[in-house]
C-alpha cells in the first residue's frame, strides 16, 4: 500500500507525517486541531499501514472508542491484504 502524503476526510485535508519513534510512545497519532496524521517511520511497513487506517478512523469520527477504531483498522487492513486490493510496497 502506498500511504499518501495527504488524505481528504470530508472537507478537511490531513497531512500524513512519518515521525521518529522518540516523538510518541504510540505508533501513530491523529490530531484534528492541526489536521495531521503521524505514523512512526521505524515501525514495520505492515504496522504503518494498520496505523494509517487506525488514525484515519479517528479522523472520520472523533467520538469512537479506541476498541471501535482498532476493530475498523484491523478489518480494513485484513480485507485489503487478503484480497490484494493494492500493490505491495517493500520495506525501505
Amino acid at each position: 500500500m502506498n500511504i499518501p502524503d495527504t488524505i481528504k476526510v470530508g472537507s478537511i485535508t490531513y497531512k500524513v507525517i512519518f515521525t521518529d519513534s522518540q516523538e510518541s510512545e504510540d505508533n501513530g497519532e491523529c490530531n484534528q486541531g492541526n489536521c495531521t496524521i503521524k505514523i512512526n517511520k521505524d515501525a514495520p511497513r505492515a504496522m504503518q499501514e494498520k496505523v494509517f487506517w487506525h488514525e484515519l478512523a479517528h479522523a472520520w469520527n472523533i467520538t469512537w472508542e479506541e476498541e471501535t477504531v482498532e476493530s475498523i483498522a484491523q478489518m480494513i487492513t485484513t480485507i485489503t491484504n487478503d484480497n490484494h486490493l493494492y500493490k505491495e510496497v517493500s520495506d525501505e
